[in-house]
């Protein structure tokens, strides 16, 4: 049962074992437990965990309640791989618009394994000060983008059940704030901690399903909260042509009252 890795043939073995832990997650495997790894690649439990505990380590895994689900690195990485979509490639121009004319960091994100992961960014010329969002970055449960993303999925309230028991916050304000994303079509979520703001309004494609939603993100003495402001204005206008760019013909309209129930 020793997986004994040393030398040039260790370290490849190495590579097959952490790629076959990975390969054991899907839709629906979120996470997966020690026991169940060590069955899976007929190991010992000790050198199973020594393999779980280095990913997550280096981000390839994080520990939950359920054992170990992937890592921010995996979200990064799969993020990456995401780059490659119509939506990302079409994005920058109209990221570059709309962070110039609100003067804030604009965010496009797609929805990734269980959360809204930021595949490309822009930032204002003209404020030297700002706030900075790294490519790859995952997004938790209070972000607007997750409010966009359940308000028009299939399940809002699923969504929220999941993200309020992963990051550990209340389940009725993640469920407030997707129903009147629901309602109005647009998010606004505020971290009062550290003194940010972020909106966020979903991107359609061609089919009418939710691409991408596009933000704005800053702080709440420069970005307005208010719904019929300048900023939430051009986010609006900026996802709807971005919406059009990619085929879509409908009218952006709110999720209706089923989308956050």
């Amino acid at each position: 049962m020793a997986d004994r890795a040393g030398g040039p043939e260790g370290d490849i073995r190495v590579v097959v074992r952490c790629t076959q832990i990975l390969g054991m997650f899907s839709r629906e495997v979120r996470a997966v437990r020690l026991k169940d790894v060590a069955a899976e690649l007929d190991l010992g439990r000790t050198t199973v965990y020594r393999y779980l505990t280095s990913m997550a380590s280096a981000g390839l895994l994080e520990r939950v309640d359920e054992g170990y689900a992937l890592g921010p690195l995996a979200a990064q990485l799969g993020a990456l791989a995401l780059t490659d979509s119509d939506v990302v490639d079409i994005a920058g121009p109209y990221l570059r618009e709309l962070s110039d004319a609100a003067g804030e960091t604009s965010i496009l994100a797609v929805w990734g394994d269980r959360q809204p992961v930021v595949v490309r960014t822009a930032e204002p010329f003209d404020r030297s000060l700002h706030i900075s969002v790294r490519v790859g970055q995952t997004l938790g449960a209070d972000a607007a983008q997750s409010a966009v993303f359940a308000a028009y999925g299939a399940d809002g309230g699923a969504v929220a059940d999941e993200l309020a028991a992963r990051d550990g916050v209340t389940a009725q304000r993640v469920r407030d704030r997707i129903r009147r994303t629901a309602q109005t079509g647009i998010a606004v979520s505020d971290t009062v901690t550290s003194g940010t703001r972020g909106i966020a309004v979903p991107v359609f494609d061609r089919d009418g399903d939710v691409a991408a939603t596009i933000a704005l993100l800053g702080t709440v003495h420069t970005l307005p909260g208010a719904l019929d402001s300048a900023q939430a204005t051009e986010l609006r206008g900026t996802a709807a042509r971005l919406s059009r760019a990619l085929g879509y013909s409908g009218a952006v309209a709110a999720a209706g009252p089923s989308g956050g129930s």
